[in-house]
């Protein structure tokens, strides 16, 4: 009752804060408060004009959909996504709106069973906005979510046509652990896609950018660049050529063939597996 009482704004907030905390009390607890119409009440809170009501209703959103996929679901069947556009759009450069705005879309992506493509594909363009931040916090979500989507052979051909491949390529070398990981994941996604795809990748830089990391002193980053490379490789004769021309890259990855962890030698292994085996065009 307390989330919907529009009359008393001062309880309608400390009713939504209350909700925030019940929101990350187990998938039952929420399935119980989903059944007794919270998003409903959450939903009339972000119609609301003050933005810190707005940003607790996002916040209790997002908890409900990180924690289970049962509850993510729901809450895509939902008009939710509507919602959340008009909040934004009031709401520019407000940094604390856009944290859990990303939070919130981050997790309707988030979990196996993935959810199904059509529920999800609208939150792309949602997404590519928040490239331009400068906040960490908000990058990493971000990224995620679009590690996540560039997973789907659906989706890849709207990210390329929205033309934001040259600007993934720079969280490669981003100085943020996270950032960089999720960078160095949509990156491998994308170069195991098709031949076209990989080819966007290469003519945004990507060969340089990935050779920089075959030596990088984090193993997860090293794994991550080989995957990339390995999945280049597997490409058509121009596109490993496009990898030849870079000795300095071949030899890094020849030493890692010598990395004492097993997974890091595998990955160089698939390097140099594929380009053995190149494809020609038809």
């Amino acid at each position: 009752a307390g989330l919907k009482a529009s009359d008393y704004p001062e309880l309608r907030y400390e009713a939504c804060w209350f909700t925030v905390n019940l929101c990350c009390a187990g998938e039952i607890g929420i399935l119980n408060l989903i059944k007794a119409g919270v998003i409903d009440a959450l939903l009339e809170c972000l119609q609301n004009s003050d933005g810190k009501l707005q940003e607790l209703a996002i916040q209790a959103l997002g908890n409900i959909a990180g924690t289970s996929t049962e509850c993510r679901d729901i809450l895509l069947q939902r008009d939710i996504l509507t919602a959340m556009r008009s909040v934004v759009v009031t709401n520019q450069g407000q940094e604390r709106i856009y944290k859990e705005y990303a939070w919130l879309l981050c997790n309707l992506v988030r979990g196996k069973p993935a959810p199904q493509l059509q529920m999800i594909k609208p939150i792309l363009p949602m997404l590519l906005p928040l490239l331009s931040t400068q906040n960490s916090d908000i990058l990493t979500e971000v990224l995620f979510a679009l590690s996540v989507l560039t997973d789907m052979e659906e989706i890849t051909l709207d990210i390329i046509q929205s033309g934001c491949i040259p600007i993934l390529m720079q969280f490669l070398h981003h100085p943020i652990d996270m950032v960089q990981i999720h960078g160095l994941r949509i990156c491998g996604n994308l170069l195991s896609g098709s031949d076209d795809t990989t080819q966007v990748v290469i003519n945004a830089g990507v060969v340089p950018l990935l050779g920089g990391l075959v030596r990088h002193n984090k193993e997860s980053v090293r794994k991550e660049a080989l995957w990339s490379l390995s999945n280049l490789a597997a490409g058509t004769s121009q596109q490993v050529e496009s990898l030849m021309q870079h000795p300095v890259i071949l030899d890094a990855t020849r030493e890692a063939l010598r990395d004492q962890n097993p997974k890091i030698a595998s990955e160089a292994m698939w390097v140099f597996a594929n380009i053995s085996s190149i494809k020609n065009p038809d």
